[in-house]
């Protein structure tokens, strides 16, 4: 379940794609849905209560791994319902390899797609679907109740420096974004945000950090880091800065003034 929960992280870079409307909708209103959602809770069966006020994310990944291909926002949902994926979600990906998808859905206290909190829920669907009107039912559970994950655990420390000793200023409302991705690729497998005022830094990511069920080899991906002045990783705005070397388990990044930036 902790992979559920880290997916979501890669909503806060395809936040335009979200649906923000604020309650189910009929069937009637999208009869050619990629997938209807029919989601419920354990609330009943365990005693835990859900978060008064709460915002659903959810969407669909290829069984086989990688990132979301569709993904959705509602604020204030109702259990148990019915929500819908249809192409309006679809986040600009090719779909995987054509294969079925997992639908997943995190219920988050905070509204942030980028952290995870002891209040949050999060389910996916036992049986992938291809999309096509395809029913499929998800089950929410408290994280705190998630198995913890075995198996080795990946670590890459990351410093992160500037083009001069301290040429980089993060401004109020600054984030720091790293992405680890392939290697000329887009889509992030592993992704984290940080609250960075001072450079140099080091930062880690870690197994909770990834995306995707599986990884290529260290030696086909790469770092990326962006300091992001407003915070917003859908914009480029002056005094933003930008990083990228080959991923290895210590890696470091020199940033430079992102020359996407307006002036």
């Amino acid at each position: 379940m902790q992979k559920i929960a880290a997916v979501f992280l890669l909503t806060m870079l395809a936040w335009t794609a979200c649906n923000q409307n604020t309650g189910p909708l009929p069937k009637s209103e999208h009869p050619e849905s990629a997938f209807i959602v029919e989601l419920s809770t354990v609330a009943s069966v365990t005693g835990a209560t859900l978060p008064k006020r709460a915002f659903l994310f959810y969407g669909a990944r290829p069984a086989n791994g990688g990132p979301p291909i569709y993904v959705a926002r509602r604020e204030n949902p109702t259990f148990p319902g019915i929500y819908y994926l249809t192409e309006d979600n679809r986040m600009g990906l090719s779909g995987g390899d054509g294969g079925p998808l997992v639908v997943f859905a995190r219920l988050d206290a905070d509204g942030d797609a980028g952290t995870i909190g002891p209040d949050d829920w999060a389910g996916e669907a036992s049986v992938p679907a291809v999309p096509g009107n395809a029913t499929v039912g998800v089950v929410l559970a408290p994280l705190a109740l998630a198995e913890k994950p075995t198996g080795p655990a990946m670590k890459i420390e990351i410093d992160i420096t500037g083009p001069a000793a301290a040429g980089v200023a993060a401004q109020a409302g600054a984030v720091t974004y790293v992405l680890l991705r392939e290697q000329g690729g887009r889509m992030p497998l592993a992704a984290l945000k940080a609250d960075l005022k001072q450079f140099p830094a080091v930062v880690t990511l870690e197994e909770h950090h990834i995306l995707t069920d599986q990884l290529p080899p260290l030696s086909a991906l790469e770092i990326v880091v962006k300091v992001d002045q407003d915070g917003n990783p859908q914009t480029t705005v002056k005094g933003d800065y930008v990083g990228v070397a080959p991923a290895a388990k210590r890696t470091t990044i020199v940033l430079q003034p992102d020359d996407r930036a307006a002036e």
